[in-house]
């Protein structure tokens, strides 16, 4: 029985393995591009968003705060202002981009995890 488990955690960490090298092989070859439209709109004009420490309550003020845009994106805008921590500012376009692809390992990592826990309590699929 331990032997069975074994294989199930290891085939589990496989899988995992190969969803981030996924992730990772799909987001590489933008690492080093430019900003694009998106990026320009959002990420260079970040200065209202930008924080300087991963407070609660910097990312409280983040979620909540309006920027005068028509966007109520709250969930994008904690992300831009990570990214704007994490890279040091607006204007490294590597650094944002490598930002954004750990949140976005951590978010796959995330959903894994919230799979995991639905189907053992078989709460999904619903019957």
């Amino acid at each position: 029985m331990n032997v069975i488990w074994e294989r199930k955690k290891l085939k589990t960490l496989l899988a995992v393995l190969a969803v981030f090298v996924a992730i990772v092989v799909a987001y590489y070859p933008g690492l080093h591009g430019p900003f694009v439209i998106y990026d320009q709109v959002h990420g260079l004009s970040g200065i209202s968003i930008s924080i300087t420490s991963l407070s609660a309550q910097s990312l409280t003020h983040a979620f909540l705060m309006d920027d005068g845009s028509l966007s109520i994106q709250t969930i994008a805008k904690v992300g831009l202002a990570i990214n704007f921590y994490f890279s040091k500012g607006a204007s490294s376009a590597y650094g944002s981009k490598l930002t954004n692809l750990a949140m976005r390992l951590v978010n796959a990592r995330l959903v894994h995890g919230l799979t995991l826990l639905l189907v053992r309590q078989q709460v999904w699929p619903p019957r």
